[in-house]
């Protein structure tokens, strides 16, 4: 039910959409996954892309009008619930993942500021397709394509 609605609502959107990055750091851990409590100087082994939505707009707007189309039909309450939103309306991209936690150390800091300020044409990138699965890891090892949706032009 929830792939064919994101399907008409994909379909009847189509816009030219790009990613921009602005940053890339480490992932950050967790006291008690606890996202108040971040643990000092440690990865949760995640390799991060982030942007903000000043340059991708489109993309943000698309997400967060796609979640009022899920929300206003009752049947999606539901299952998704009435607080569904995008909790952080930004481009979130997991670039890499190492299998544990580690110790940031100052080796680690020094490389990841070269990537604060990323202004290069090479950090952006069209979106001309969502997909939607799932899995059951984070790093996404056994991820299952559901559906794909055309939304680029």
């Amino acid at each position: 039910m929830i792939a064919e609605k994101v399907k008409y609502f994909s379909e009847g959107n189509h816009m030219e959409m790009a990613i921009k990055f602005d940053v890339i750091r480490l992932g950050t851990k967790y006291e008690n996954n606890n996202t108040l409590n971040p643990i000092k100087s440690t990865s949760n082994g995640t390799i991060i892309g982030f942007g903000d939505t000043i340059y991708n707009k489109r993309f943000t707007t698309f997400g967060n009008n796609l979640v009022s189309f899920l929300l206003n039909d009752n049947d999606f309450i539901k299952v998704l619930g009435k607080k569904l939103r995008r909790r952080f309306p930004n481009v979130w991209c997991t670039l890499g993942y190492y299998l544990e936690d580690f110790k940031i150390n100052s080796n680690h800091e020094a490389l990841f500021n070269e990537y604060i300020n990323l202004q290069r044409s090479y950090f952006q990138m069209p979106c001309t397709e969502l997909e939607l699965g799932k899995s059951s890891y984070r790093d996404l090892r056994d991820w299952k394509s559901i559906m794909k949706y055309r939304v680029g032009i």
